[in-house]
């Protein structure tokens, strides 16, 4: 449905969904799913087959078009434009495109494109001989190439002027010929170290940013000089190995690893407005990646609290292994934390839709902007999966839209932990996050930019947050004397926002102001309107090395093997209870999300384990209106059933016990959803 300036608008809720799987089968039969890979690629790439060829054609063709418009998809995900070979090379791929975006539109449809992030030093350095000045050179002077053996792909410096400049004109083409409702960039995170580009623009970038960052006084107090002289970057050697740098407190690595979370933001920022410049309704996108257990500032030049809070960055998508949701043992596989942490930074993942278990977890945790002109990110308006799951969501999506997710408890990840800390900050964090996600709590994760955003949480967790500024502990104190409450672990608050000892300082450390000394045991005080909880240690379930660096193995990520300790700190300092929590297996997850009303509610359920079964048991805390609550059950249609359209809801027994009410459901093969009111 177009809005009042004649768009499109995605997530529009009243467009019809089809239920007869009779149907959608035969439409699914004559769709060819876009690919952002031109032919040209998989050909040099040495992957092209026969099918491939094929797949590539039938893209491009009406009936491919017209049948994913019949099956509801106005966003179709997303079609090749610009790969790296030049422009020139990749014109008649281009024109394809083109013409695609005009029957698209022409059919109320939205178009979805494509540019790399590397230069293919084959062809583009023919069509363009002075961009072999472009590429990025390591501490060695040698191009940075892309993984996988394509050596022939050379990443560019983000900080060149003159790729930038090209870059905006690969963009004109994308705005001004294709009239692109969406632009993703691929490739533009940096690479782990030691491939960082220390080209004369980035030693420049890196200076630059020290320059502007300190005053004259911090940075006789950061460096021992009132100047920036000749700080180079970090050389990184076989005794000197990134991967054995547990804790970084030296001010030229930190403000290195500025520097690249720097670039990465401000090459975004560069091209975003250059496209809305032209056209505010583009919405641009950049490849991230999500919330994953290594530290993405050193390594890849990804800050998502710096991309949200600054960058303003409109959407990136998930496209890793932990993408495909799924239990190995006790480990869950799975995006929830980047979801979760989207809602917090306020930027927009999309990810899995492919099987029910992937466009469930999606749907239920994440983060939905509106953006005029271009309508609802997070819709099922470019989904390919047309289960009964699938269209109950399409059918459903009034319960996310607009809508904010309840989060009543937080897991602080300041940057100055997360960014200068390659082991004891990620080994900590991640199992308290799995063990209060399996604990079926409100829960929300929190950055530096939600520092005075703390007012709907009733308790944060700071778990090995050891570089704490003064700021983060202002805020923690004014939180707790309003009735919060706050667990800290180990060694929080040790070090200063520049991972520098407080000893000797104000405070000398950053515990004393909540109990009043270091507690050196667990240690439990009011404080205020609000408690205050120490724990030594957490119960781990593995030891970060060097051998998971970069990144830690899937089956790492685990709840704590002792959760007992932190469940109960949780408790105690709470000042009330959650608005709902709920009790049943560990795989089953819950979100909880605001209604349309004040008082109602849509509670969620995702099931990672479809072998678990039992039940799920429900408290929620009634608000002081004295109407009488109700619960609905949610279901979709069950597999291979004759229609896709879900059955009536079921009305939930309630069990009133003064200001909380109660009620049990089964747990679902993959999700159910409870509204209240």
């Amino acid at each position: 449905m177009p809005d009042t300036a004649g768009n499109v608008v995605l997530g529009d809720n009243d467009a019809p969904v089809l239920t007869d799987p009779a149907k959608i089968a035969a439409l699914l039969d004559k769709v060819a799913r876009p690919t952002h890979e031109p032919i040209q690629f998989l050909r040099r790439r040495g992957s092209a087959s026969p099918a491939d060829e094929a797949h590539y054609v039938r893209i491009h063709s009406p009936e491919s078009l017209q049948a994913m418009h019949d099956l509801g998809i106005r966003l179709p995900k997303r079609f090749h434009f610009y790969k790296g070979f030049g422009l020139e090379r990749e014109r008649a791929e281009i024109d394809k495109t083109v013409k695609v975006a005009e029957w698209l539109h022409a059919h109320g449809m939205k178009i979805s494109v494509y540019v790399g992030g590397t230069m293919f030093s084959d062809s583009f350095f023919l069509e363009v001989p002075e961009a072999v000045n472009w590429m990025r050179r390591d501490q060695y002077g040698q191009p940075v190439t892309y993984s996988g053996f394509q050596l022939w792909r050379y990443f560019p410096c983000l900080n060149n002027p003159d790729y930038l400049d090209y870059t905006r004109r690969v963009l004109d083409v994308a705005v001004d010929e294709v009239r692109a409702d969406e632009i993703f960039f691929d490739n533009q995170i940096l690479r782990h170290e030691p491939r960082s580009c220390r080209c004369e623009h980035c030693v420049r970038h890196f200076r630059d940013y020290i320059r502007r960052t300190y005053s004259l006084d911090e940075l006789e107090r950061r460096y021992g000089y009132r100047e920036v002289g000749l700080v180079n970057p970090p050389v990184w050697s076989q005794a000197c190995k990134p991967e054995i740098y547990n804790e970084i407190p030296h001010p030229d690595v930190q403000d290195w690893i500025a520097h690249r979370t720097r670039t990465v933001l401000d090459f975004y920022r560069a091209m975003a407005d250059h496209v809305h410049a032209k056209n505010p309704a583009v919405v641009v996108g950049l490849n991230i990646k999500g919330v994953h257990a290594h530290n993405r500032a050193l390594d890849n030049g990804v800050d998502h609290n710096l991309l949200g809070s600054e960058g303003k960055l409109q959407f990136s998508c998930l496209d890793s292994g932990q993408a495909h949701c799924r239990m190995l043992g006790k480990a869950r596989v799975s995006e929830w934390r980047t979801f979760k942490a989207a809602n917090s930074v306020r930027i927009h993942f999309t990810a899995g839709e492919g099987s029910d278990l992937g466009i469930s977890e999606f749907q239920v945790f994440t983060y939905r902007p509106f953006y005029d002109g271009y309508g609802w990110a997070g819709s099922m308006d470019g989904a390919g999966n047309f289960s009964p799951l699938a269209q109950f969501f399409r059918m459903h999506q009034h319960l996310f839209r607009g809508r904010r997710h309840v989060y009543e408890i937080g897991v602080l990840r300041s940057s100055a932990s997360m960014n200068f800390s390659n082991r004891i900050a990620h080994e900590n964090v991640y199992p308290v996050e799995e063990t209060l996600f399996n604990a079926k709590l409100p829960l929300g994760l929190v950055f530096d930019s939600n520092m005075y955003e703390l007012d709907g949480y009733k308790v944060i967790v700071a778990a090995e947050q050891r570089g704490l500024s003064n700021e983060w502990i202002a805020a923690l104190l004014k939180f707790v004397e309003n009735g919060g409450g706050v667990v800290f672990t180990g060694g929080t608050g040790m070090y200063d926002g520049w991972y520098r000892p407080r000893t000797g300082g104000t405070p000398a450390h950053g515990l004393e102001p909540f109990f009043g000394e270091v507690p050196g045991a667990s240690a439990r005080r009011k404080l205020g309107r609000g408690r205050v909880a120490y724990i030594p240690a957490l119960d781990l379930p593995y030891t970060m090395d060097r051998g998971d660096w970069p990144d830690l193995p899937l089956g790492k990520i685990l709840p704590l093997d002792d959760e007992k300790p932190l469940l109960d700190a949780v408790k105690w300092v709470c000042p009330a209870p959650f608005t709902v929590s709920a009790a049943g297996p560990a795989p089953v997850a819950m979100e909880v999300v605001e209604g349309d009303r004040p008082g109602a509610l849509s509670i969620h359920f995702v099931n990672y384990d479809p072998k678990k079964k039992g039940r799920l048991n429900v408290k929620l805390v009634l608000p002081a209106s004295g109407r009488k609550p109700s619960a609905r059950l949610l279901l979709p249609a069950k597999a291979r059933a004759r229609s896709y359209a879900p059955p009536p809801p079921k009305t939930l027994a309630l069990k009133v016990s003064g200001k909380v009410a109660s009620f049990s459901l089964p747990v679902p093969e993959v999700y159910a959803c409870v509204t209240v009111e």
